[in-house]
């Protein structure tokens, strides 16, 4: 599951890369100059309240350790986070099957098919720059890539699966703003399901068989080609 969560991270980098030349609102320039690290972050949270708090812990403790000036949190940023939930999309789109990997080695592959729920936030000092965030995302993952592809190793196999996002052209980000007693903080909440594979599996020593597959179900079996 934490390849997935990675490969969101790196996802997020590509609708959002190093742009010196950006246009539109002041902070929306700054925030497209900075390298992925100083403006996209990963953790737990519900509202965009506990961003900000987490944020401000952060600062706080590394300017307490480098014993330097103690920063206000710096926005905008995008912060995104898994639901601990899975849901498993369609129980009839997983397969039991066999497969010739580089190795050269039989490889029995279990696979199930589910969706993995995320929240995106973005949070901002001012609504134009929120304007920018929000349709970014949903110029870049309507018309340009939805897929989210990563690896992963099954019995030390290596593997590439992808995730796809599910309706990427109808996003629905929710207000998610701090009131003016709080310290305006404009932003929203994007929720977003990923429908991806788990897969389980396990290199077996088969000598070259003859492989029957069984119309009734996603079975299969393997005899040598003697017949014993």
């Amino acid at each position: 599951m934490q390849a997935v969560d990675f490969a969101l991270g790196r996802f997020l980098s590509e609708v959002y890369p190093i742009d010196n030349a950006a246009e539109g609102a002041k902070n929306w320039c700054r925030f497209m100059a900075r390298p992925p690290a100083q403006k996209i972050m990963r953790g737990d949270f519900e509202t965009a309240s506990d961003i900000i708090r987490s944020m401000e812990a952060s600062q706080k403790q590394a300017s307490q350790n480098n014993k330097i000036k103690w920063n206000s949190v710096s926005l905008p940023v995008i912060a995104y986070g898994r639901k601990p939930n899975i849901i498993v999309s369609d129980p009839d789109a997983g397969s039991y099957s066999q497969k010739t990997v580089i190795s050269e080695n039989d490889f029995r592959l279990k696979l199930i098919q589910v969706d993995i729920e995320y929240r995106i936030a973005m949070l901002a000092w001012d609504i134009p720059t929120l304007d920018q965030m929000q349709m970014q995302w949903m110029f870049h993952v309507a018309f340009e890539q939805s897929k989210i592809e990563y690896q992963v190793k099954v019995d030390g196999e290596p593997m590439t699966l992808t995730a796809d996002i599910i309706d990427p052209k109808t996003p629905a980000f929710e207000d998610s703003s701090l009131p003016a007693s709080d310290g305006r903080v404009h932003a929203v909440l994007l929720p977003i399901r990923a429908r991806t594979y788990l897969a389980k599996g396990m290199l077996v020593d088969i000598p070259d068989p003859i492989r029957i597959h069984f119309s009734g179900g996603p079975l299969e079996r393997a005899w040598p080609r003697d017949g014993n």
